[in-house]
């Protein structure tokens, strides 16, 4: 006659002993040795330095179960981890735990049994991942078959039997038996049965199960081409993500796209593809090829796998966008052109004034209390005309450039004033043109002009007089011709070969009238 199997039954006979009953329980102390490991115990031996050091504190608060084995071992029932946790602190010189604390447990009928023991009472011990509750929920009801051959009755679905011995809903055994049986092997053995820190996500595994193999391992393929070495292996994969490949995968097959050659688009799996690559970067972001013939996507250029047929437009749309950038290039260069040459005069000008300071480059960015940036760094360069351009950095402070410069002429104009009068460097709010030119009578004589220093100019042909430089520190005063390129010796027109000091412009004698 058949044995009616109670589930429910059997687990409270599995149920940790309790307090009360701990006494009709004997523990053995027994040599580390002498137990042996359960071959069928499929459970991940993790976290073991944890463990040990917890041991290696407090002690081991819970013996190990075992049962009898061959040639005087024992088999463990439950406690592989702490076994496992007291033997690493053997071998690193507790040999005081060496005896480890038992309870033999009698037999429990058949292997199968036997074995279904084993995994309910490490189920109740550690905090399974989906993996491993799926691994058991395998393992359960392959031995409750074998049970039902050995006679015993199971009323009603199996999966309800493997659900209630797992401690699970049926909609999670569900689950696990859809990614048991459709995740791609492959993908099964490395990211879910494998390591936990690689494995996917429950969620994730599902939506993957649900897709044909060969977009399975192009959702992987692609996921960690973009990850790289993809040490994280596959957890953070998205569920999401794959849901939406395989709606966009769906929505391009479902299609009927003309192609501009004749027929339907023959280049869906290519698109398919394309989703897969973009999708597992950025789930938000646009997806160029939804519901369009290659040949009208306006990402054609920039594709990297297009429609082969669409080879040629590719060439040619990349064409005309090369030469509408040198084009742009081009208009660029000449628009800043005016900007550019000022900038390098700018720069030139500062060069001159500096050496004639006795200044080095760094030693002038640390006086003005700015050693560092580009123009300090650059500053050779661009004193000799190099890598300038319409945004370069003037060698007047942090971040001064060309347009603060034409901020301040502006002003001054506006004004109808100097820089120096605006920046309370003078009383005198007319330019130096204005002042060369212009007569200002003061106390007793009448002055002319200013003296303006040497690496300067007049604007004009004029009568000056100079001082140029004999060297030794010795100086010389000459009344000169300026003739817009030398300054000349008045009477022979010769050019003075020597280096002004200061110069200051003479103005016409006006001729008096008749009376």
């Amino acid at each position: 006659m058949a044995k009616k199997f109670e589930m429910g039954d059997y687990l409270k006979t599995l149920a940790p002993v309790s307090g009360s009953d701990t006494g009709r329980e004997q523990i053995e102390y027994i040599d580390m040795d002498l137990l042996d490991r359960d071959p069928n115990n499929f459970y991940d031996l993790s976290q073991l330095d944890a463990l040990a050091d917890n041991i290696a504190t407090v002690g081991l608060q819970q013996p190990v179960r075992v049962r009898d084995g061959q040639d005087g071992h024992v088999v463990i029932v439950s406690g592989h981890r702490r076994t496992a946790a007291i033997r690493k602190l053997v071998e690193e010189g507790r040999t005081d735990l060496r005896e480890v604390p038992c309870i033999r447990e009698k037999s429990a009928g058949s292997a199968a049994l036997q074995e279904l023991r084993l995994i309910y009472a490490n189920s109740d011990t550690r905090d399974l991942s989906s993996s491993e509750i799926s691994r058991q929920a395998d393992r359960v009801r392959a031995l409750l078959y074998q049970l039902q051959e050995e006679g015993h009755e199971f009323p009603g679905r199996m999966r309800d039997h493997v659900a209630e011995a797992c401690k699970i809903s049926r909609t999670k055994l569900a689950r696990l038996d859809a990614i048991r049986n459709n995740l791609a092997p492959n993908i099964r053995k490395a990211y879910w049965d494998g390591p936990k820190e690689k494995n996917l996500t429950e969620s994730t595994a599902y939506e993957l199960s649900r897709l044909p193999a060969e977009m399975q391992n192009g959702i992987v393929s692609a996921y960690t081409t973009y990850c790289g070495s993809n040490s994280y292996g596959l957890r953070y994969l998205s569920a999401d993500t794959v849901t939406q490949i395989a709606k966009e995968a769906e929505e391009i097959r479902d299609r009927k796209t003309k192609c501009p050659c004749g027929g339907s688009c023959t280049y869906q799996e290519g698109q398919i593809a394309r989703v897969m690559e973009r999708r597992v970067k950025d789930k938000w972001c646009y997806n160029p090829c939804s519901g369009k013939c290659c040949g009208e996507c306006r990402n054609l250029e920039s594709c990297k796998s297009p429609c082969p047929k669409t080879r040629d437009k590719q060439k040619e749309l990349k064409a005309q966008s090369k030469a509408q950038k040198q084009q742009e290039a081009a208009d660029r260069q000449a628009k800043e052109r005016p900007a550019v040459e000022r900038i390098t005069s700018l720069w030139q000008r500062f060069s001159c004034l500096r050496e004639q300071a006795g200044l080095t480059a760094k030693e002038y960015f640390e006086k003005i209390d700015c050693p560092y940036g580009r123009p300090a760094h650059d500053a050779e360069e661009h004193e000799a005309g190099r890598k300038i351009d319409a945004h370069t950095e003037l060698p007047y402070g942090y971040n001064v450039y060309l347009s603060d410069i034409n901020r301040w002429l502006t002003a001054a104009e506006a004004l109808g004033c100097s820089v120096d009068y605006l920046m309370m460097r003078t009383d005198e709010p007319r330019t130096a043109d204005e002042v060369a030119t212009v007569p200002r009578p003061c106390a007793g004589q009448t002055s002319l002009a200013a003296w303006m220093p040497g690496g300067t100019t007049p604007a004009a042909p004029c009568d000056a007089v100079a001082d140029f430089d004999l060297g030794d520190g010795k100086t010389i005063r000459v009344t000169c011709y300026w003739d817009g390129e030398d300054f000349l010796f008045k009477k022979g027109k010769e050019i003075i070969n020597a280096d002004v000091v200061r110069w200051l412009a003479l103005p016409d004698v006006e001729k008096e009238e008749d009376a």
